[in-house]
């Protein structure tokens, strides 16, 4: 004879946490859910309690502020691409998460975390992309205006700015930057009466400012001729 508990049994096929049916049934050892969040809900030890758990949601797209210190030159590119791309994976699972909001299902918070800090983690990369870029340009922009004024008033151009890493044949080379160093080159032409020097951006990117002996400049303060570059990446 059946005992009556008073208690209705959840329907075949249900969920065991909110008891919703749905077509995209999880079975596991513990029942079947509507979903993996309301599985993770359901389980007597969360998944947050584990080291491993952790590691996944902050360790791993941890790697994408690798992007805040590094030039994008080819090296970098093979480095960060994958890195990246996971970090756009991870950052559209939040898509799911809002839709669950929604809809007003169950929604195991914690594991969007890893979808929530690669955004942050892009915002900061874009942000110490663009300062570094800037920082860059005002420093190739300022270096060219004084080698101008050095050019006019010698005749000639320096066979290396001050401060630069001289190369050969009228060539030399820095860096500038904040948290990402750009490189600069800085070349010789027309027998030392001029000079170019040239700001890698991206890989096959850059900006070009001209100067030299001969340039008429209305005034100290006006700029130099400038113009952008694509094409191979410099040597």
């Amino acid at each position: 004879m059946a005992i009556e508990t008073g208690v209705t049994p959840p329907t075949m096929g249900s969920c065991q946490h909110c008891g919703r049916v749905s077509q995209r049934r999880i079975r596991t050892d513990a029942g079947v859910f509507c979903s993996k969040d309301c599985s993770l809900l359901d389980l007597e030890t969360p998944p947050h309690r584990s080291p491993r758990f952790w590691i996944g949601q902050i360790v791993m797209p941890a790697a994408i502020l690798l992007g805040v210190f590094l030039p994008m030159d080819i090296g970098s590119a093979l480095l960060l691409g994958p890195i990246f791309l996971c970090g756009l994976v991870w950052a559209s699972s939040l898509l799911g998460g809002l839709f669950r909001t929604l809809r007003r299902r169950p929604v195991y918070r914690l594991r969007y975390l890893r979808g929530a800090l690669s955004v942050v983690f892009f915002v900061l990369v874009a942000t110490a992309s663009s300062l570094s870029m800037n920082a860059a340009v005002s420093f190739a922009e300022s270096a060219a205006l004084d080698l101008q004024a050095q050019c006019a008033e010698d005749g000639t151009c320096p066979e290396a700015p001050e401060g630069w890493e001289a190369q050969v044949n009228g060539v030399a080379e820095t860096t500038a930057g904040m948290t990402i160093q750009h490189r600069l080159i800085y070349m010789l032409v027309e027998d030392r009466r001029s000079f170019r020097i040239d700001l890698r951006q991206t890989i096959d990117r850059g900006l070009t400012w001209y100067g030299g002996a001969e340039l008429e400049v209305r005034s100290p303060g006006d700029p130099l001729p400038t113009t952008g570059w694509s094409g191979p990446a410099l040597e």
